[in-house]
């Protein structure tokens, strides 16, 4: 076995399907033939990566998603202080991004008239 004298601590990976529902709003380009989820191209993914020197010391922290874009930063802004208060992190151990893909709900809250927008999570 190798091993690697410049890092020594802890590190932590988790990945999980956030695939959203059929029918959900998706039409984040203008050339889309509609504007909801018809069916599952390929499965969209969370994943986490944490790191840290110690197990007492605060891990950095970047989730990416397979998603499009923060359409607000305030928006992100939420998602941010969300995720920080559920896993008591501070806000700047965090590193959000998103891969950039057109067939997903956009990062926003959803508009009255967007037909699926209710079944974005609250």
């Amino acid at each position: 076995m190798r091993t690697h004298s410049a890092f020594t601590g802890q590190v932590g990976l988790a990945r999980t399907d956030i695939t959203p529902t059929v029918g959900i709003f998706s039409r984040n380009w203008g050339a889309a033939l509609h504007d909801t989820a018809q069916g599952v191209h390929r499965t969209l993914f969370l994943t986490v990566l944490a790191i840290c020197a110690a197990a007492t010391d605060q891990p950095l922290v970047l989730v990416d998603a397979d998603l499009g874009w923060w359409a607000n930063l305030a928006f992100e802004r939420k998602f941010r202080g969300r995720v920080c208060a559920a896993v008591g992190l501070p806000e700047e151990r965090l590193l959000t991004c998103a891969t950039h893909i057109h067939s997903a709900p956009p990062l926003c809250e959803p508009e009255p008239q967007w037909q699926g927008g209710d079944l974005f999570l609250a």
